[in-house]
């Protein structure tokens, strides 16, 4: 789009927006705090936009995608002129979009200040009235609103009366339209993944929807947000935007569908596509919808992380919130089949503070997930994120929210606030033992041996870790908080969670609890700490060997067994590679070391290293100090000389084996 003199639009909502001439309208979208390089929102918003000539020719679309604190990016943002600024609003950044879009108000009282996304669309009367920085706000899913907004401010016409899809501050108070038009199908959105702006920029994580809506109406979410039906890109549109994405460079995508394995012949056809692509996928799935074939597909189709919504086990919490197709049999042989399939990572999510449960009931649900041993157990509490049931009916169903997002549950006839307040030590203990993996495997052993719930054990650990005073309570309750959910070993850490101080600190407490229950050795848990931590002194080095010779060393990297070549009788490691790789395995003398680690998208794992690889490690070595680089494996306690035995216990514990 080629450039021109770009002057402003006076946005005075009360009466009728000034425009001066103009060469080009400046419309700068906005997504902050997000995790990936594109907000499917703003995609989506400018490529409909782009479908009108006139929108095409007369303006200059601009995205902000703000993935890290960047404050010389924003002040670069507010040194130029806009005619008009939009936010993508969530429950998590509202506050900062806010301060923002105050920012920008301030630098030019001239700019329209537009708001939309879920957290707007359902707050829009207190959001204007809160905030004079706020002069419209589209309701609902925008595509057609805002497009047609742009066009009436290009034209000059006053925003006055009720129109559908926005609102805005009248003379009288909040002027609001309610729901606007939706699309009657997806596809007359042009592809954002095909454009040059797209390609024009380097883009790892992607985010992408095949479907919007939802077929469930759970009290707690807004995904179905008041849609009478689900509508879909057509599987040639799927196609070709996931060939697109391939070509782009992309690495990783999302899927932000509700429920990716719903239409079963439909996911299908989508997982055979991302076969062919060689990205990481993440979805969010129900068990219950699975079947054996489909599970097959996931790992070929480059699938790592896979969420799972559990949300309790307790059937009156989920009758109450309208979740009624949890089938505990199926749920759970699904999820076997899922952990028998190597290089995926499931995370299976709970709720805390669900009406018609209490602490009780959560600590039971905890216990039930753990003992279905996925990779990470997640435990969110309820918010009463506005336009949702429980919001609506939060007096009915005796639900105390707070007054500002994240709207959290405080109080509700299962809970005290006093167990509400005391579910972020819980999950403390629950990331310090199982969620962090350094634990997990001596968690398991401990729990079979001796019958105790993980979640009594959890409640030993917090007097042990906190009442003793290893870890204070506020230090506990602010990890168990914003690093409980999920693997977090991808990410910068604080010293709380440091693998020295977390190793330590189980060791310890194991110890005395072994003392307490001798039907476990811990001998043999201290063995299991030792791997989990090795793991975790691994997480860091798929990063650093990126960043000393790109690409090429994670390249030559390999899942293999839970040894060392020489850790075990050769027929042992042979049998292990006759399950896991049906002959197409590493030889010996391919392989320079194992090594253990946690992959930020496949879990704890070992990965057997070309000899170019174990030289990266050495030079790394003498370049950047040795802790960078992680120590060679021990031997894990002596399980004795039972090989049947020892092949056994790596199985249990779910190793992956390896693939070429």
């Amino acid at each position: 789009m080629s450039e021109g003199r770009l002057n402003p639009i006076r946005a005075n909502l009360c009466a009728q927006f000034e425009f001066r001439a103009v060469n080009l309208m400046r419309v700068l979208l906005i997504a902050l705090d997000s995790d990936y390089d594109n907000s499917l929102a703003l995609d989506y918003l400018v490529a409909y936009a782009r479908r009108d000539p006139v929108l095409q020719n007369e303006v200059e679309f601009c995205q902000y995608i703000e993935t890290t604190d960047d404050e010389e990016a924003v002040r670069s943002l507010l040194s130029q002129r806009w005619d008009v600024v939009a936010f993508n609003t969530y429950v998590w950044n509202l506050t900062e979009n806010l301060v923002l879009a105050a920012r920008f108000k301030a630098a030019n009282r001239d700019v329209a200040v537009v708001m939309g996304g879920m957290e707007a669309s359902y707050t829009a009367p207190e959001l204007l009235r809160a905030n004079q920085a706020v002069d419209v706000v589209v309701l609902g899913e925008g595509e057609i609103v805002f497009a047609d907004l742009l066009r009436r401010l290009l034209r000059r016409e006053p925003i006055t009366g009720v129109v559908p899809g926005i609102a805005y501050r009248g003379p009288f108070g909040t002027v609001s339209g309610g729901q606007g038009p939706i699309l009657a199908g997806l596809d007359e959105i042009p592809s954002p993944f095909e454009s040059q702006d797209f390609l024009s920029r380097p883009r790892n994580r992607l985010l992408y929807e095949s479907y919007r809506g939802c077929a469930f109406k759970c009290g707690f979410c807004l995904y179905h947000r008041d849609y009478t039906r689900q509508r879909a890109f057509s599987l040639d549109r799927v196609k070709s935007d996931l060939r697109a994405i391939s070509r782009s460079g992309c690495s990783h995508i999302r899927f932000v569908d509700s429920t990716f394995n719903l239409d079963r012949a439909r996911a299908k056809s989508i997982l055979r596509v991302l076969a062919e692509m060689h990205v990481h996928v993440s979805v969010e799935v129900s068990a219950e919808f699975f079947d054996a074939a489909m599970i097959e597909m996931f790992p070929p189709a480059g699938i790592r992380q896979v969420d799972i919504g559990l949300q309790s086990t307790n059937s009156a919490a989920l009758e109450t919130v309208n979740r009624k197709w949890y089938k505990e049999g199926r749920f759970r042989e699904n999820l076997r089949l899922l952990r028998n399939q190597a290089g995926l990572t499931l995370n299976v999510e709970l709720i805390a503070g669900l009406p018609s449960d209490d602490y009780r009931g959560l600590k039971h649900s905890i216990d039930e997930a753990v003992a279905m041993w996925p990779d990470h157990v997640s435990v969110y509490r309820l918010l009463g994120l506005r336009g949702t049931d429980v919001e609506r009916r939060k007096d009915e169903l005796g639900l105390h929210f707070s007054e500002t997002p994240p709207y959290e549950v405080l109080t509700s006839p299962g809970f005290s606030k006093e167990e509400l307040d005391s579910i972020d030590v819980l999950t403390f203990a629950h990331l310090m033992l199982f969620n962090l993996g350094i634990g997990r495997y001596a968690l398991r052993c401990f729990v079979d041996k001796t019958g105790v719930a993980p979640t009594e054990l959890y409640e030993d650990f917090i007097e042990f870790a906190v009442g003793a005073g290893r870890y204070d309570r506020e230090e506990a309750r602010m990890l168990g908080r914003y690093y409980s959910h999920g693997n977090r070993f991808d990410r910068v850490l604080p010293g709380g969670l440091a693998p020295e101080r977390v190793r330590d600190a189980l060791a310890e407490f194991f110890r005395v609890a072994c003392e307490a229950r001798p039907s476990c050795d811990f001998a043999l848990i201290e063995s299991l700490l030792d791997y989990g931590y090795r793991l975790a002194l691994l997480d860091r080095f798929e990063e650093t060997a990126a960043k000393a010779t790109g690409d090429a060393a994670t390249n030559n990297l390999y899942l293999a067994p839970w040894c060392q070549w020489q850790s075990y009788p050769e027929n042992v490691y042979r049998e292990l590679q006759r399950q896991g790789a049906g002959g197409s395995s590493l030889d010996a003398d391919d392989i320079g070391e194992v090594l253990f680690f946690i992959h930020p998208t496949l879990g704890p794992a070992s990965v057997a290293v070309t000899p170019g690889v174990t030289d990266l490690l050495e030079r790394l070595t003498d370049t950047n100090g040795k802790d960078l680089v992680p120590p060679r494996p021990a031997r894990l306690a002596d399980f004795g000389t039972d090989e049947q035995a020892l092949l056994a216990q790596l199985q249990e514990f779910r190793i992956l084996l390896p693939t070429p």
